[in-house]
């Protein structure tokens, strides 16, 4: 045992140094995978996980050190356990039964790197990160693998200059969580010690910072990269094409193909049959204004993929398969800008809402298991007969019958192959039934290939048979001898032997005595039993007979001899043989297969298949919960004009309650956009999320919870909600959040949709209306839209300075008895009552001396004037004067007045001086009495509002004086 602790020591240092501290070794010993510790020490990590996660029981050895274990057979269920707990498991196995026996690493896994066939709803996503930096500016390369499978995606992400390492940190987090990575490699090229952050420990990240030179020599060398593809990709290598072109990386970065490469040696280091057969890498680009790009981690702000329960993939995702599964999250992840593809989508999803009847022929027939996970297996060679054929066969049929009622309309959707495809794939599924014996690979006995396919199997069949016919001869002889049953019975300790009970093992002992006496044959020297039983020949000679031995088991008693003996060795010699040769070719069989179908058949029908199980759901939901079709309208600036928009999963949720959803109309775009209040708990933020959550949806061709719904497709989606400290740098809210709106500043377009929940709620009113205000302008100046929640009224004087801003509010109504009822209807206008908080407040606090304070304080505290609007336009503000920013205090106070700037007289019959209305916002500005005087008495000119690079600003001047700008 000392020689195995110290092996067992050494190999986990190794493997701890390459892979992390969360690694674990399970080394066979007989049949059981064992943990060790060194020394006499129990709380070791490895022995902590064993008792904490997986339950096993730690005991102590006579030697002196700890262990705990798991039978072979068994160790499945807790290797998923440490997968989702974030561990790398190295499987030491014994590779001989000499003794000592000889142990080797067999297999790596980790848990975004498995093979496991046996769940088909877990991924194994491995992301590879590549960071460099150029100067101050840093970029990232990322690379995503699907082991199960075999899918290697090339993610060319946006490269922003002026990026820090701490901004890239947080994309970093934002694809892990949008991409569900399992695991995490960061390399980091850099001459500088790099401090690391830390993404928390649900994810098993690998850190690792390599210098410039290195990097030069190794990651980033073409001649390397080169050579590299031709091995990884070996069946698209050919001396007549470049392997970057036949791979259609011609036009890809070395970084990226350098991170790529460092990704499959990773694989490779696991297992080689993770890098063996590969596909293409496919190219995902997200700058080519074809897909909605999103910021600030806004799938999970919104809920789309969130780890909570109510997500909205939870409510939408109506798939039944898991590649549709797949597909569909694909679709959302990737919304989207291009109409032609939208409008494809929408019409595939409207064939399916026509044609009802079609969607219970998929609910019946569109039962598949994971195909790509599947033909993962079939590149490699891992294919099981007993159970893979039979399912396979099953499902191409129900492909095929699925196939053939989608092509009997007239009307084809867009996925469905086309009749060569189609052919190919009958072709494929009859080479299968021709092959295969599918009735034995059901019954998971006997040879699984059809008569005349492998002559070498059948007479390995045949001789087993012939043994285990023998056998049966045999307990059929003694069971005639004795008169009674006599059981064949086999385990892997003992082979093949005989059972019956003991009073049985005593009468057939007799009998043997007797036959091998000579007292039980006739004339002939046929056996004879007894009157109780026939007259046949025998399998049992006497000699034979003479030789068998009986032992008591319990109640039992167990016959053996060398007869057993004998046929037990001929039986597993030859069970492994038919094994061994029906596993070889079986792999062979469905390599080749995957070989000559998979590229130009099967990937097609599986993404058919995957196409129609999305739109499937996109139907299923579409008419289960009243969503219409999306109308796409083709136009300069993004935008959307929505009748009764709904929350798609508040809705639900509220299903079973007395209150219904409370729907909304809403316009927003370059000319229309809001600034909303309301009362705490109103919706402002529901209001806020179904805007953002509708132009998903759209995008990803999906119907939408609206009575209609027009929708110029957004090329950005900038999202603002919830304010959280420690952003990996122990970062203040207040910093979070000026981080995440330098986004709005950075990316804002004519085609950007910003969303904001209480901006700049985490510092002072003054601060946040200055910086709230900056950031409408500058949203205004660049033509975007944008929807702002806040309880800041000071904002309601930039009204009249940003005319695309409306001003609106989500209104409640305050009964007789102080009760509030929640209309939630949006309502134009700022909300009449501006003390909401306390209002809410007071209906919570239970202390009625408390709240008694409160009411009186909040009436000391309450503006003594309601805010006034001019009577000649309801936009315009009246607040103070904006010459000399006097205000009134209360109503005895001198009141503002409104100036036309351009007179009113001038005004034709219709109100207009020129071109522009005599009460446009334009023409219109507040004064106080004495600046309204001097400007009827020439002491002050006005000469309009002007717009410069810092607002809009009105331009005036005193009389004999220099411009002074307000």
């Amino acid at each position: 045992m000392p020689n195995i602790l110290d092996e067992y020591c050494k190999i986990t240092d190794e493997y701890r140094n390459k892979y992390g501290h969360k690694t674990i070794v399970l080394m066979q010993c007989g049949s059981f995978f064992e943990v060790y510790s060194p020394g006499d020490q129990r709380d070791t990590d490895q022995l902590s996980v064993c008792e904490n996660i997986l339950g096993f029981r730690v005991t102590k050895k006579k030697e002196g050190h700890y262990m705990a274990g798991v039978n072979v057979c068994s160790y499945k269920r807790h290797e998923k356990k440490l997968l989702q707990n974030g561990y790398t498991i190295v499987y030491v196995e014994q590779v001989t039964n000499t003794s000592p026996a000889k142990r080797e690493v067999t297999r790596i896994i980790s848990p975004g790197c498995n093979l496991d066939s046996d769940n088909e709803e877990d991924d194994a996503i491995l992301t590879s990160v590549l960071v460099e930096s150029d100067g101050d500016d840093w970029y990232m390369y990322i690379c995503i693998s699907d082991t199960n499978r075999g899918d290697i995606f090339i993610l060319e992400v946006e490269q922003t200059p002026g990026d820090s390492i701490h901004d890239l940190f947080v994309k970093i987090q934002d694809l892990m969580d949008t991409y569900r990575a399992n695991e995490v490699l960061l390399n980091i090229i850099s001459n500088k010690e790099i401090k690391l952050p830390n993404f928390g420990t649900t994810k098993l990240v690998h850190n690792k910072v390599i210098s410039v030179s290195e990097a030069k020599n190794e990651i980033l060398n073409h001649k390397n990269h080169k050579n590299l593809l031709e091995n990884y990709f070996s069946k698209y290598h050919n001396i007549y094409e470049e392997i970057y072109d036949n791979l259609n990386l011609e036009n890809t970065s070395k970084q990226d193909i350098g991170n790529m490469l460092l990704m499959l040696d990773f694989l490779k280091d696991h297992h080689p049959d993770f890098v063996k057969n590969l596909s293409r890498p496919k190219n995902i680009s997200q700058f080519k204004n074809t897909e909605l790009l999103t910021y600030n981690n806004a799938f999970k702000k919104l809920q789309v993929f969130s780890n909570e329960k109510d997500n909205m993939m939870r409510f939408i995702n109506k798939t039944l398969t898991c590649s549709g599964k797949k597909k569909l999250f694909y679709l959302v992840r990737h919304p989207s800008c291009e109409i032609d593809v939208l409008n494809q989508r929408y019409d595939a999803v409207e064939f399916f809402v026509k044609n009802r009847n079609l969607l219970n022929d998929i609910k019946k027939h569109l039962r598949l298991n994971d195909l790509e996970r599947l033909y993962r297996r079939f590149a490699i060679g891992r294919i099981d007969a007993y159970s893979d054929v039979p399912n396979i066969y099953d499902m191409n049929n129900r492909i095929i019958t699925l196939l053939t009622i989608v092509l009997g309309y007239s009307d084809k959707p867009h996925w469905i192959p086309d009749e060569n495809i189609f052919q190919k794939f009958q072709n494929y599924s009859s080479e299968i039934e021709a092959e295969f014996c599918i009735d034995s690979c059901r019954n998971g006995k006997g040879n699984v290939f059809n008569e005349g396919i492998c002559p070498d199997l059948e007479e390995l069949y045949n001789s087993y048979d012939k043994c285990f016919e023998y056998l049966e001869n045999i307990q059929s002889d003694l069971c005639s001898l004795s008169g009674e049953t006599v059981h064949l019975r086999n385990t892997d300790k003992d082979g093949y032997f005989f059972e019956t009970t003991k009073k049985r093992a005593n009468v057939l002992k007799e009998k043997i005595k007797s036959y091998v006496d000579g007292e039980l044959v006739d004339n002939n020297g046929i056996a004879n039993w007894g009157s109780k039983c026939p007259s046949f020949d025998s399998y049992l000679s006497k000699e034979d007979a003479k030789n068998l031995k009986f032992s008591s088991i319990t109640s039992q008693v167990k016959i053996t001899s060398d007869i057993t003996r004998k046929k037990t060795e001929e039986i597993v010699y030859l069970k492994h043989k038919i094994d061994s040769l029906t596993n070889k070719l079986v792999n062979e069989k469905v390599v080749n297969w995957y070989e000559k179908y998979y590229d130009e058949c099967l990937m097609i029908i599986i993404d058919s298949m995957a196409w129609m199980d999305v739109y499937y759901s996109y139907a299923m939901v579409a008419i289960e919960w009243n969503y219409v079709r999306p109308i796409l309208v083709e136009s300069e600036n993004s935008g959307i004009n929505a009748k009764g928009l709904r929350h798609p999963m508040i809705e639900q949720l509220l299903k079973d309650e007395r209150t219904a959803y409370v729907p909304n109309d809403i316009i927003l775009g370059s000319d229309d956009s809001y600034l909303l209040y309301g009362v705490n708990s109103v919706g402002k933020s529901s209001l806020l999320k179904s805007v953002a959550l509708s132009v998903i949806m759209s995008q990803s061709g999906m119907f939408v919870p609206a009575k209609e719904y027009n929708i110029t497709p957004y090329e950005k989606l900038i999202v603002r909600i919830g304010n959280s400290d420690n952003l990996f740098e122990a970062q203040s809210s207040f910093i979070c959040e000026i981080t995440e709106a330098d986004k709005c500043v950075k990316h804002a377009t004519n085609k950007t949709l910003v969303i904001a929940d209480e901006f700049c709620a985490s510092t002072e009113r003054e601060s946040a209306t200055d910086i709230v205000t900056t950031m409408l302008q500058w949203l205004d100046q660049e033509n975007a839209s944008y929807i702002f929640a806040t309880h800041l009224f000071e904002l309601l004087e930039t009204k009249y300075m940003i005319p695309s801003l409306k001003v609106v509010h989500l209104n409640i109504r305050e009964l007789d008895n102080g009760e509030l009822v929640f209309d939630r209807k949006l309502t134009s206008g700022p909300p009449e009552n501006r003390d909401y908080g306390t209002k809410i407040a007071s209906k919570i606090f239970k202390d009625p001396r408390f709240c008694k304070m409160l009411k009186r304080n909040s009436v000391k505290v309450k503006p003594s004037l309601k805010p006034k609007v001019s009577r000649y336009n309801p936009n315009l503000f009246v607040k103070e004067c904006t010459i000399c920013a006097y205000s009134p205090q209360n109503e005895m106070s001198l009141p503002l007045d409104t100036h036309h700037i351009n007179m009113q007289c001038q005004a034709n019959s219709d109100g207009f001086i020129d071109n522009f209305h005599k009460n446009s916002l334009s023409n219109l500005v507040v004064l106080c009495k004495p600046c309204h005087v001097k400007v009827h008495q020439g002491e002050i000119k006005i000469n309009g509002w002007e717009e410069r690079d810092t607002g809009t600003t009105l331009d005036y001047a005193y009389s004999n004086t220099s411009l002074i700008s307000n």
